[in-house]
């Protein structure tokens, strides 16, 4: 079976029916109404200091836009970008998205997702990829156990962060 079109609400396609003949053609007479949105793969990995989003479609529907969405918990998402997507299409699209020096961030992970957008309104979530971000730094404790001073060494630190020391009271 190949793919087929739809033509006033009817799928049209090509098979074979065993008959050692080549592709036949069929209609389906039945009110059809596609799935918007085919998603086949969806993944994230890091590239210099950027995170690369890929994802493929098999088929699209009326589909407007995927809306990249990240976080550094899993939980709460913000918008980071936006890919126009190719409408409708029974052929595999490609696409892609930067998110530009990610490896700059403190987090060790970093989750994305896309939120589908259709010319109609609707909307649906993929699923969620993560990316694991080596973070490159070491923490010395000097004079331990302290008495009335702490001495600290960091290497390998990019940019800022907080330390938090807490004595065993708390």
């Amino acid at each position: 079976i190949s793919l087929g079109i739809i033509l006033n609400n009817k799928l049209i396609f090509q098979a074979t029916n065993g008959d050692n003949a080549a592709w036949d053609l069929y209609r389906l007479d039945a009110p059809v109404t596609p799935i918007p949105l085919k998603l086949s793969e969806f993944t994230v990995a890091l590239k210099n200091k950027d995170a690369i989003l890929q994802w493929k479609t098999l088929q699209e529907f009326n589909t407007s836009n995927f809306i990249i969405e990240r976080s550094f918990d899993g939980i709460h998402f913000k918008q980071v970008g936006i890919v126009q997507a190719a409408g409708s299409s029974t052929i595999i699209q490609s696409y892609h998205f930067s998110d530009k020096d990610i490896i700059n961030t403190p987090n060790a992970f970093v989750y994305y997702r896309l939120l589908i957008a259709d010319n109609d309104g609707k909307k649906a979530y993929s699923k969620i990829v993560v990316l694991k971000l080596k973070i490159a730094w070491n923490v010395r404790m000097l004079n331990n156990p302290v008495k009335d001073e702490l001495n600290i060494i960091f290497s390998e630190i990019k940019e800022g962060g907080t330390i938090l020391i807490i004595d065993i009271y708390g």
